[in-house]
């Protein structure tokens, strides 16, 4: 079920991410990464909209997780 929270994720967020739990960690890792370029190289529109990214997560955390038995 720990595919739940991330198809619960997608469902509340609007970011499509396959349901595999490992392929998440990954997007969650690649959105860290992608910040830390764009606030190096100037697009501030990325930090945003990254940014954005990272606070719903964040807001749906205990969402996610009550979704694994």
């Amino acid at each position: 079920m720990r595919g739940e929270a991330v198809r619960t994720y997608s469902r509340h967020s609007g970011v499509p991410v396959p349901a595999q739990p490992w392929v998440f960690a990954g997007w969650v890792a690649a959105q860290g990464g992608w910040l830390d370029y764009q606030a190096d190289h100037g697009g501030a529109s990325e930090v945003a909209g990254t940014l954005t990214r990272l606070r719903t997560l964040a807001a749906e955390l205990d969402v996610l997780l009550a979704a694994i038995p």
